[in-house]
């Protein structure tokens, strides 16, 4: 799993200089909890913006596959309701 995750990370350090980059403001003790928690783990993170921008890309993955798994269930509940009409 370690392995993984480090060659994934590795991965995002290449394309991270590729990418033109912009300003986020975050609170200042939110970005002291992200600094206290990469300092205590051991997960390959060489700093807050290879932090900051896996976590989102995470979360939008997330939020993205909610949206994908809500608009089937729609579908499908409309797909058993027009079968009983």
């Amino acid at each position: 799993m370690k392995l993984l995750l480090c060659q994934y990370l590795y991965h995002i350090r290449l394309w991270i200089h590729f990418v033109k980059y912009s300003t986020v403001k975050i609170p200042q003790e939110l970005l002291e909890r992200v600094d206290e928690y990469i300092k205590r783990t051991d997960l390959g993170y060489r700093n807050r913006s290879e932090f900051v921008v896996e976590v989102v890309r995470r979360e939008l993955l997330r939020l993205e596959q909610r949206e994908i798994n809500q608009k089937a269930a729609i579908e499908h509940v409309k797909n058993i309701l027009d079968d009983k009409q």
